[in-house]
């Protein structure tokens, strides 16, 4: 389990059993927190962790440390609020609980969203905000370079650097007394496309084959995208065709994103021609 942690697996040898760990160690903080630290290492990625093995301080951290570090605190603390604000969490699933345990709960379920698959709660049980954070939350995934899949964090946060560089008006985006290069916002501008569109397309196509409700489907999609293993018991239904979709989906999901910047990384071209530029209405 220490292995399936770290390498954000997801896999557990009791599954159906009274040992199983996707409900028996509820309220052992202990396990809870070996796994948890375990999923968030291998969720970090090597360049990260090489970094914060190295340096001697914060300082000499570099930019795509920080905006992994500080995406991941945000999204750990933000996700498991949710899950521990989820009214159902403290009237159905673990009634009786202190709120402690339902917090550590909550923590430990967020943080295995992002792509490491292990669950203590019946998702099937919560709310559909609460299943609507996890799918985002799984949807951004880990950081690059690491065990977890996703978009990456450090895309997200380009992006986000990217907006609000934008918003204030400024004509390069910032992030830690660092500006992000153009080509860089451009190659996240490509990922998030290219992965969101990805999703889309094959929730529709499993929605048309499969004529079910399309939260759980997308639930689904985005889970094998991420390669989180998280499901709301939809996996059983699926027929020959959305199998073939959501094994391409996964397998997508682990090399699409890499591709994309690893042809994105190619020298680029010379151009020959420059046509005059022309400002587009947005929005």
């Amino acid at each position: 389990h220490a292995i399936s942690s770290y390498c954000n697996a997801g896999f557990d040898l009791f599954t159906g059993t009274q040992y199983s760990i996707l409900f028996g160690f509820g309220t052992d903080w202990f396990t809870l927190a070996v796994l948890g630290s375990l999923i968030l290492l291998g969720g970090f990625g090597i360049t990260v962790m090489y970094d914060l093995w190295t340096s001697t301080g914060s300082r000499q951290w570099s930019l795509n440390t920080r905006i992994t570090l500080t995406l991941t605190a945000i999204l750990t603390l933000t996700g498991s609020l949710v899950i521990w604000l989820d009214p159902k969490l403290h009237s159905v699933i673990y009634p009786d609980l202190p709120w402690l345990d339902r917090l550590s709960a909550g923590l430990f379920t967020i943080v295995s969203a992002r792509t490491a698959g292990m669950t203590i709660l019946p998702l099937t049980q919560l709310s559909e905000s609460t299943q609507l954070v996890i799918m985002l939350w799984m949807f951004i995934g880990g950081a690059p370079a690491s065990m977890a899949g996703g978009v990456s964090s450090s895309t997200v946060g380009v992006l986000l650097f990217a907006v609000l560089a934008t918003a204030k008006g400024h004509s390069s985006a910032v992030a830690f007394q660092r500006t992000l290069p153009n080509e860089t916002i451009a190659k996240a501008v490509a990922i998030m496309t290219v992965s969101t569109l990805l999703v889309t397309v094959i929730t529709l196509a499993l929605s048309f084959a499969m004529e079910a409700r399309i939260f759980p489907i997308g639930f689904e999609v985005v889970s094998a995208f991420a390669n989180a293993g998280y499901t709301l018991d939809f996996t059983a239904t699926l027929d020959d065709l959305g199998r073939y979709l959501i094994a391409f989906t996964m397998f997508w999901g682990r090399l699409g994103p890499l591709t994309i910047v690893v042809a994105l990384a190619q020298s680029e071209q010379p151009t020959l021609i420059r046509y005059a530029e022309e400002p587009v209405i947005l929005g």
